[in-house]
């Protein structure tokens, strides 16, 4: 009877693990989505001029 009692309880961990594993890798994933969107949104939207030659005043 404790085997069946064991058995029952090693189950019910077996599941609360998958259970956070899921959760777990839905954040991994979610993770450098999120960082990639952030980082895009802090650049310039206009191309700046980094060398202006004979036309630019001094």
């Amino acid at each position: 009877m404790s085997n069946i009692i064991k058995s029952e309880a090693e189950t019910a961990e077996v599941k609360a693990r998958r259970e956070f594993l899921k959760t777990a890798a839905k954040a991994a994933i979610a993770a450098p989505a999120v960082a990639l969107i952030l980082s895009a949104s802090t650049k310039p939207a206009e191309a700046t001029i980094s060398y202006c030659g004979r036309t630019c005043a001094p």
